[in-house]
């Protein structure tokens, strides 16, 4: 096999080591769980125009104006996550805090003016990045070796562990195959404090806003294997971290148009991130290949690359939420929400705050705006036991021709892997279980949430006819999560 240069690419990737991310980075930290409190995960976070609630406050701080007591709750979770690919299967499974939220209800003594003003300090887990995957392919006419381009740090470190020849091609021979497997483990989560203020006027207009403080925390680890065809082998590991503090400020409101329906929408500004980016290290090896001399390499030839920090600011984008709320008797609810997103809006800037153009471009190409899905519903068995259930669809945000034209995907030079979620999005399917006794209350709930993705350990071309063509390697895989939450609550 032989090398293939692309100068387009290569102008581009050229400003690439001096940042960590690209679009489908910046996707992965966007996209969010169906997370908090139990009550609202058994009801797939379909919480909007529900209000009293600590995660309802988080997608619509006008439900904090429909608390009559204060509360103060902490829920648990336990999270198992499955990856299966076409051979191998991993699991892991983490324990966390999904939610905490402290309520402040103040009544104001007025059935026709403003009834109560609340306050409230809540946090939210946003979504959990804890994750191993695994893939393995054999026969492949395709090596990592093939599209390393000039300037490349990958490129410096096949050069020096004797896997590119003097002209800089990779040493494998013409139509030579190889075998290739790799390991990622991911790590980290996402949440959001909210400090929040609503009105409750005359009980039929519910008004709220709060300031969110926004952390996100990202470790990958990976670890690459090729067995050549015609003997010797070579490994790639490397790992990096990416943490962010980020603030943005929400608005929202429900009116009562009948004591049986709340109607309520609210408006999520852009995140603004300070993002950090630490690339721990990038090692490759290499083993049964000729040094310069030509002799074999009998143990290993190792090179090692050590990165320090560096910082770029990242947007999310904006959100707008329709919530309804159906009130059936004393016994019923249905509620639904709406979300509507644009991911073409979320962006890159450098320290000097301007905005990393290809990047921009590039997210502008691959992404779409998206609407969310919510459903949910409560049935009051009695005056203690209610029962739940959820279910939430959330489109995926990639364009299908992505996939299907096999665009070109731009990454981080020393990070090649990446993955784009199917056409199939995300569905989160949630049932619940609630205890309620005089001033103490008690949640349960079980969320299943699954999605597939094609997963690429590096973008590559194949050279056909003196003409380099994409060529698909991609590996699908099955993600299903399995949530077991458990809120303990006070009213006073």
């Amino acid at each position: 096999m032989k090398k293939i240069y692309i100068s387009a690419i290569t102008l581009l990737l050229a400003i690439l080591p001096t940042m960590a991310q690209e679009t489908f980075d910046l996707l992965k930290y966007n996209q969010q769980d169906v997370l908090g409190t139990a009550r609202s995960m058994s009801m797939s976070n379909a919480m909007g125009a529900v209000g009293a609630d600590v995660t309802a406050i988080s997608i619509n701080p006008a439900g904090l104006g429909i608390y009559r007591s204060g509360d103060v709750n902490l829920t648990l979770n336990l999270a198992n996550t499955k990856v299966s690919s076409s051979s191998l299967v991993s699991d892991n499974t983490k324990f966390n805090v999904s939610s905490f939220g402290y309520v402040f209800a103040s009544d104001m003594h007025s059935d026709d003016e403003l009834a109560f003003f609340n306050m409230a300090i809540t946090y939210n887990r946003q979504a959990n990045h804890f994750r191993n995957s695994s893939i393995r392919k054999y026969a492949s006419p395709i090596s990592i070796l093939d599209n390393l381009y000039e300037g490349d740090p990958m490129e410096s470190l096949a050069y020096t562990t004797y896997l590119l020849d003097k002209e800089y091609n990779p040493i494998l021979q013409a139509g030579e195959k190889v075998d290739y497997s790799q390991r990622v483990i991911e790590s980290g989560s996402s949440g959001v404090w909210d400090f929040s203020m609503a009105f409750n006027y005359a009980y039929w207009l519910y008004l709220g806003f709060s300031v969110g403080v926004q952390h996100l925390d990202y470790t990958m680890t990976s670890f690459y294997h090729e067995d050549f065809e015609l003997g010797g082998s070579m490994d790639y590991n490397n790992k990096f971290n990416s943490s962010g503090l980020g603030y943005n400020v929400k608005v929202g409101g429900i009116i009562r148009p009948f004591p049986a329906l709340r109607l309520g929408v609210a408006y999520h500004s852009p995140t603004v991130y300070v993002m950090t980016d630490d690339i721990v290290f990038a090692e490759m090896n290499s083993y049964g290949v000729p040094n310069d001399a030509g002799a074999l390499v009998d143990a290993s030839a190792r090179h090692k690359l050590e990165y320090r920090y560096y910082t770029y600011d990242m947007n999310t984008p904006q959100k707008v939420i329709l919530s309804a709320a159906l009130q059936l008797g004393k016994r019923a609810m249905l509620s639904v929400d709406y979300e509507m997103l644009d991911y073409t809006t979320m962006n890159l800037y450098d320290t000097y705050g301007f905005v990393y153009e290809d990047v921009r471009q590039d997210i502008q190409r691959k992404l779409n705006n998206v609407r969310n899905l919510r459903l949910g519903a409560e049935w009051r068995l009695n005056d203690v036991m209610s029962l739940r259930g959820g279910y939430a669809y959330m489109p995926s945000p990639v364009k299908s021709s992505v996939i299907t034209d096999h665009q070109e995907v731009f990454t981080p030079s020393l990070t090649p892997h990446y993955s784009i979620i199917d056409n199939k999005g995300t569905s989160v399917y949630s049932l619940g279980l609630g205890l309620r006794f005089d001033d103490f209350y008690l949640d349960f709930a079980y969320q299943n949430r699954s999605y597939g993705e094609q997963f690429y350990p590096y973008y590559n071309w194949v050279k056909l006819d003196g003409e380099a063509l994409p060529y698909n390697n991609a590996s699908y895989l099955k993600t299903t999560q399995n949530n077991f939450a458990m809120t303990l609550g006070m009213r006073f």
